[in-house]
């Protein structure tokens, strides 16, 4: 069912599966299509460019400049190695809150945003129980 309207809205899930691969769009922007799940449902969704250079370290654009780089300086070639690396790993780590951006007429929805958890979602949420568990 597509959306009429922009809808942003969070999820606490862990990334199941990556659905492409990792691609620079020749400098122009990361892509990565995934499925996230939260335990109940999965959902195909794209990181956004911004999460993904979050991830690696740096931009797509400084990726195509450090590959010409790397052609005569191996510690470079190093860096971008090593930032790839780190964002499998951190992707396969993940369980988090996630900022997720829905538009209309877009393929996929968009995680916008990775929230680590912290002691007030916690409380958030046991509060939430707790005032369900009062009206039962």
């Amino acid at each position: 069912m597509p959306f009429m309207e922009e809808r942003c809205f969070k999820i606490k899930a862990y990334i199941s599966t990556l659905t492409s691969k990792l691609t620079s769009g020749q400098g122009e922007a990361w892509t990565l299509a995934c499925k996230i799940n939260d335990g109940s449902m999965a959902m195909d969704v794209d990181l956004s460019n911004t999460v993904l250079t979050g991830l690696i370290g740096f931009s797509a654009q400084d990726s195509i400049i450090m590959r010409k780089q790397a052609r005569t300086d191996s510690s470079i070639k190093d860096v971008l190695l090593e930032g790839i690396q780190q964002c499998q790993q951190k992707l396969v780590d993940l369980s988090c809150i996630l900022e997720i951006k829905v538009k209309a007429h877009s393929i996929r929805p968009m995680i916008t945003q990775i929230i680590n958890i912290k002691n007030q979602h916690l409380q958030s949420l046991l509060q939430r129980v707790e005032r369900k568990l009062t009206v039962i």
